[in-house]
């Protein structure tokens, strides 16, 4: 958080920065799980990123290199992780977001005193008890709205890699999600097919500190509004299902307990992450409350990132980003 509000990971300039701060919204993301809600500021991760972090935890004397090894391992298993998702996509073309963000930064200066509680996620709800706004598309039990902006469930066999962030940066060298602001109530999802060439892979690895990752043709990007996802693998798989998830060498690196491949990686089979820590693997929905947090920045209406690449060749003057809704996972 601190490298993303104050671009620092250093105490006493961090410290420095927060007493000099500027008050700034923030969205907040609702996760629900059977009749659970959870509230997340960071992250959302299911497939490779959460099995390497998680699923490392009994090597952390290899300190931070314990999630390129856990990476490594699963890439050579070539694992891919099944799932049903439905979304409400919101922006999906690269340059609609990139336009996206551009037009925040050019009105970023008048961000905080431009929103109205009308901006925001509206009325509390207060029948809970928890303070929290309602959820507009209710939680993961119930009815799909599909005539709301959602696409229909699908199934995504080859899923490798999901991740949706509400922060540009998820470590000082790792800006996942470029093109993440504030309180622009819409959550960067990210989704990447299990079975690309291990070239790829090593190369989208490589790219993410050099902030290229964003413009890899294999990253598919968005930014959405809610989502819901089903495993279907690990405890929540057929073992038939199971075994045919890897090639020989994912099969071999499983037997000796190295592949990490949810089905013998944790006592509820698999690993589902919310902003790193580890939350029951089971279905999820999630929905983003515009504006429900408040922090403080160097910045008002930005993180310190150096947001998509190409974005201040945008012309904010031509037409909006396009809303994309109802298409096809």
């Amino acid at each position: 958080m601190s490298w993303n509000l104050t671009g620092t990971g250093e105490p006493s300039t961090a410290a420095l920065c927060i007493v000099k701060g500027l008050r700034t919204p923030m969205d907040l993301v609702s996760v629900t799980q059977g009749n659970t809600r959870t509230l997340s500021f960071l992250s959302q991760s299911l497939g490779i990123v959460a099995e390497s972090d998680l699923g490392t935890e009994n090597i952390r004397w290899m300190g931070d290199a314990r999630f390129t090894f856990g990476f490594l391992v699963r890439l050579l298993g070539k694992t891919v992780y099944p799932i049903e998702i439905a979304v409400k996509t919101e922006i999906e073309d690269k340059q609609d977001i990139r336009r996206h963000y551009a037009e925040h930064m050019a009105r970023r200066t008048s961000y905080g005193s431009a929103l109205s509680h009308a901006d925001l996620d509206g009325p509390l709800d207060t029948s809970t008890g928890l303070g929290l706004p309602p959820l507009h598309y209710g939680t993961v039990n119930d009815p799909l709205h599909e005539d709301a902006g959602w696409t229909p469930m699908k199934s995504y066999s080859n899923m490798g890699n999901f991740y949706s962030g509400n922060m540009a940066m998820m470590a000082a060298d790792a800006p996942f999600f470029p093109a993440s602001l504030p309180c622009d109530g819409l959550l960067d999802l990210i989704t990447i097919d299990g079975d690309i060439s291990r070239m790829k892979a090593v190369d989208l690895l490589l790219s993410v500190p050099k902030g290229t990752f964003f413009d890899k043709e294999c990253v598919r990007y968005r930014k959405v509004s809610a989502i819901r996802v089903v495993p279907k693998f690990g405890s929540m798989a057929k073992q038939s299902e199971n075994e045919a998830r890897q090639n020989s060498l994912g099969k071999m690196l499983d037997r000796i307990g190295a592949a990490g491949n949810g089905r013998n990686a944790s006592r509820d089979g698999g690993y589902f992450s919310v902003d790193g820590e580890k939350m029951p693997f089971q279905p999820f929905q999630v929905e983003v409350h515009k504006g429900l947090g408040t922090v403080l920045s160097r910045n008002v209406g930005m993180y310190e990132s150096i947001g998509p690449r190409g974005w201040e060749d945008v012309d904010v003057t031509t037409t909006t980003a396009k809303t994309v809704t109802g298409e096809v996972v």
